[in-house]
């Protein structure tokens, strides 16, 4: 399928980057329930911890802006897979990278909605990190009940609040 590219409305911008903005925000959602002990919990042995988890999704989103808007790209927010992580890293990291895929729509918005090396254009780019974040979110939901540790009701519904 060839890629599906804007017309430009300005509400049609805003919103795609409320959305992102509120993938973000149940990211921050997340991180504000952990605690420290809970970034190194586990499945398996070779499972990803939590904490892992959390950097990969950091990781995915500063890889990507490397081919779709080099510009953009900053290798230093990379997080090293033997980075000491912590809840407030992680947090400032979610920021930051989330204020690079809002520059990326910002870039690509003013070229109809193309992206290099993602051809499908910039609505299904955003779809596609929304979808890889919801994955993770969900993981490590499971993986957090299945090792024992309540989630409050807060976080499991806060998720879900997308229209507020």
């Amino acid at each position: 399928m060839r890629g599906i590219f804007l017309s430009k409305p300005f509400a049609m911008k805003e919103q795609l980057l409320q959305a992102w903005q509120t993938n973000n925000a149940k990211n921050l959602l997340l991180l504000q329930h952990l605690t420290e002990a809970q970034l190194a919990v586990s499945l398996t042995a070779r499972s990803r911890t939590v904490g892992a988890q959390l950097a990969h999704m950091q990781n995915v989103r500063i890889s990507w802006t490397e081919h779709v808007a080099r510009p953009i790209y900053q290798k230093s927010l990379l997080l090293p897979k033997d980075a000491a992580l912590t809840l407030s890293s992680l947090s400032q990291a979610f920021v930051r990278s989330a204020e690079k895929i809002a520059d990326v729509i910002h870039t690509s918005w003013e070229k109809d909605g193309r992206l290099p090396s993602f051809k499908a254009g910039l609505l299904p780019f955003i779809s596609y990190l929304i979808s890889h974040e919801s994955h993770h979110r969900g993981a490590i939901l499971l993986t957090l009940k299945q090792s024992g540790y309540p989630l409050p009701d807060t976080l499991k519904w806060g998720l879900w609040e997308w229209n507020k």
